[in-house]
């Protein structure tokens, strides 16, 4: 009996022995990618990463990777597409897919704890798609969740023993080499997109199908998007807040109007410029939003070139490429007018694109 124990543990010792070099291949890999964000270093082989779960990828790269930022980004998909380095070199873009009103908060709260200090300027992304209560989190996971598994102990040691995260970094060094990804981000978050992989045709089509259905019955107005806008200001006291709209085509802003919209929508411009005082706005018919084939990769999706050119108005930066009117900065002097301007224009281009559409009922109540 003795010699069948014996026999045992070194069969145990051999099958251990072999899988330490197994083990160590995986997570010299993991480490060499880095899909997860867990560490800094940059290479030819994990120049493209592809958006796993930018809620814990970007949460990791605050927690691990870099500190003493100045400047913060954050906002929905569409913010993401904004270069941090427009703002500075020392700013960082925690703009997350599918971002609600309800996660902005939490994630400035953590970021400003992660960086150590707080940032001198906040740039918050407002979308009025994200204004529907209906809206939770998208990823199933509250803010907090991803918080504690960075600050778990050993979490991103555990990482390079993952065998999802292989599989991850498989995909990434794939893409490195074959340049094949439609959007991917790369070792400093910044995300790209390659233009000869976007198809807007078809991706518009599927939006406007989703925005007409988001617009009719199953929407209903954030009622705390005003209280959460006042937090964020009262919570960074030492920060400067600068707030714009996302822009969207023009056929996804006409079916804003179409479903009769428009009321809720002046509102979220309202309740935004009394608590900020100002925003940038670019969500409304103009130059670039017409001309969407040219500068939008889906419906409501800009390209980044089309991002550097908000910021280029944002910041007052002489930029010759930036249409006359692409943005304005709304505030309490001017939005009166402006908003009454808009809602001539939306209903007269809506009136000459689908002569059958009767925006009238939103017309009617909008200034309530």
């Amino acid at each position: 009996m003795s010699g069948r124990i014996k026999s045992h543990r070194v069969f145990l010792l051999l099958f251990v022995l072999l899988q330490l070099p197994l083990a160590a291949g995986v997570a010299l890999f993991n480490y060499y990618i880095d899909p997860m964000w867990c560490f800094d270093h940059a290479n030819r082989y994990n120049s493209t990463q592809e958006d796993i779960d930018d809620r814990q990828q970007k949460t990791n790269y605050l927690t691990f990777v870099k500190k003493g930022f100045d400047t913060l980004i954050i906002g929905n998909s569409r913010v993401k597409m904004m270069n941090q380095f427009e703002f500075g070199p020392k700013a960082f873009n925690y703009a997350l897919n599918g971002m609600t009103p309800k996660e902005y908060n939490a994630y400035i709260d953590y970021a400003r704890k992660a960086n150590g200090k707080d940032f001198d300027v906040i740039v918050v992304g407002l979308s009025f798609a994200m204004t529907n209560s209906a809206f939770e989190y998208p990823s199933g996971h509250e803010p907090s969740f991803y918080f504690k598994n960075a600050t778990r102990p050993g979490y991103r040691w555990q990482m390079l023993l993952s065998g999802d995260a292989f599989s991850h970094a498989w995909t990434n060094l794939r893409h490195s080499l074959k340049n094949d990804s439609t959007v991917s981000f790369d070792r400093n978050t910044v995300e790209h997109v390659n233009l000869g992989r976007v198809n807007v045709e078809q991706q518009l089509q599927m939006g406007l199908i989703d925005t007409r259905d988001t617009y009719r019955k199953n929407y209903h107005y954030l009622e705390e998007f005003r209280s959460i806008l006042e937090t964020i200001k009262k919570n960074n006291p030492h920060s400067r807040i600068v707030a714009f709209t996302t822009p969207v085509t023009e056929p996804l802003y006409s079916a804003m109007v179409e479903q009769g919209r428009f009321p809720e929508y002046r509102r979220f411009l309202k309740e935004a410029v009394e608590v900020f005082g100002e925003v940038h706005h670019f969500e409304y018919l103009n130059s670039v939003t017409k001309d969407y084939r040219r500068h939008f990769m889906d419906g409501h999706h800009y390209l980044p070139a089309t991002a550097d050119l908000m910021i280029h108005r944002m910041q007052g930066k002489p930029d010759p490429a930036v249409p006359a009117d692409f943005g304005m900065l709304l505030n309490s002097s001017n939005f009166e007018e402006k908003l009454a301007q808009l809602e001539t224009e939306s209903v007269a281009s809506l009136k000459k694109t689908n002569p059958s559409a009767d925006p009238a009922a939103s017309a009617s109540t909008s200034r309530k």
